[in-house]
């Protein structure tokens, strides 16, 4: 069994993508295997790995600039329903002539202020001839839902994005509207409401976004051998990667932060990505910032044309697919109309740190979400994508090339946000 740490923190500044560095020991390097772009699967040479090794730290390990604050993790379950109005017992009928009302409120992060779109949201409840009813609608891009037409009583509403799962007791009255968010009790999700796994990296902390959400974490360290020593092997990292188990019973989510040992680490370990097809397939969600893409390149070959040769995966010289330069802002295009919508503009600037930085050609099989002119290629490329390799019956697989350590950018902000939502 691999350790890690549970991390609750206060809000924080938010980051979006991963900067590096242009010394000596910034640099980003790694190398690992070449795929065909046609494949429908892994391609490189070797066997799939049925025996998933253990874990190999206690997870006590000094990793530079990781978080210090740690908490007991408590329960992952989902929490207990908060009663919104009333003591009456779940799925009670009304004690009065049966009629039909409608529940109103608003979906939000647990910060209470990050509003949820394309929630769904249901109840299910006993009409009045005493037959199950099914009532279901969607959350706006402001988190305003209604679920019209209810019948009275006291019913638990739920509510479900990505992996992302709340519930919260109601009681509907005969044509009266049932305002969960003017009772003060917004259906804002819970810490816990998903089972997010952070795995660290050298440049960006996609951590502050979870925690200034309001969101409770389990931290795995990339490094351990302390700052002036840092090696993955042997680090909470490669322990939660290559254990298939664990981390299929720790995570529902697995957020990735770009550094520069991902490519050498993948290559290293061949069960990695096999893992990761599994995990995604059974209904697990991947984010991979920046240099982080080589997790979906090697588990995912045949979605998304990086540039360059994918042999020199992890490189940034002529052959490897690291290529867009960085400090520059581009007039980014948002492509989903729902982001749109949430973000209330369709263009903004979009803030790159110091490079090299990963480009993507095209996003092949994948749904692009934000593009953007790149000079250097004369050409637009995407800078957010994602994509669900096995269809609706698994999880989503998340990127981004956005670079915010050193400028935090409102918008991107927001689109972070949002596209956490997508998990």
């Amino acid at each position: 069994m691999t350790t890690g740490r549970w991390v609750l923190v206060s809000l924080a500044t938010l980051a979006i993508a991963c900067s590096s560095s242009t010394d000596g020991t910034g640099g980003r390097d790694g190398t690992g295997p070449g795929r065909d772009a046609s494949a429908d699967a892994l391609s490189w040479d070797v066997p799939r790995a049925d025996a998933r090794t253990d874990a190999r730290s206690d997870g006590s390990a000094d990793l530079p600039g990781g978080a210090d604050a740690t908490v007991d993790p408590g329960s992952a379950e989902l929490p207990p329903a908060p009663d919104a109005s009333s003591d009456a017992p779940v799925g009670a009928p009304c004690d009065q002539v049966c009629g039909l009302g409608d529940i109103t409120g608003r979906v939000c992060a647990p910060d209470s202020k990050t509003y949820v779109t394309n929630a769904k949201v249901w109840v299910d409840a006993l009409g009045c001839d005493g037959q199950p009813v099914h009532i279901e609608t969607s959350s706006g891009y402001d988190g305003t839902y209604t679920l019209k037409h209810v019948p009275c009583g006291t019913w638990q509403v739920h509510i479900q994005k990505g992996s992302f799962t709340h519930y919260l007791q109601a009681q509907v009255e005969t044509g009266k509207v049932s305002d969960l968010s003017n009772q003060g009790i917004k259906m804002c999700l819970g810490a816990t409401a998903a089972r997010l796994c952070v795995i660290t990296g050298d440049w960006d902390a996609i951590e502050q976004t979870v925690s200034s959400l309001g969101f409770q974490y389990k931290l795995y360290e990339l490094y351990t051998g302390g700052f002036q020593d840092p090696t993955w092997e042997g680090a909470p990292a490669v322990g939660l990667l290559t254990d298939l188990a664990t981390m299929q019973a720790e995570c529902d989510v697995l957020l990735i932060d770009c550094g520069k040992a991902h490519c050498e680490m993948v290559k290293s370990e061949p069960s990695i990505p096999w893992n990761l097809r599994d995990f995604v397939e059974a209904g697990g969600s991947l984010y991979a910032s920046d240099f982080a893409y080589c997790y979906g390149e090697y588990a995912f070959p045949e979605q998304v044309d990086f540039h360059g040769d994918d042999a020199q995966c992890g490189q940034y010289d002529s052959s490897g697919p690291i290529k867009m330069d960085g400090n520059q802002t581009i007039e980014a295009t948002v492509l989903d109309p729902d982001l749109v919508a949430y973000l209330g503009k369709s263009t903004f600037p979009a803030k790159f740190g110091l490079g090299p930085l990963v480009s993507v050609d095209g996003a092949g099989l994948a749904l692009a979400h934000v593009e953007g002119y790149v000079k250097k290629f004369d050409a637009v490329q995407p800078f957010v994508l994602s994509y669900k390799p096995f269809g609706e019956g698994g999880g989503t697989v998340l990127y981004t090339n956005f670079h915010n350590d050193e400028q935090v950018s409102a918008d991107m902000a927001v689109i972070l946000n949002y596209m956490v939502f997508s998990l």
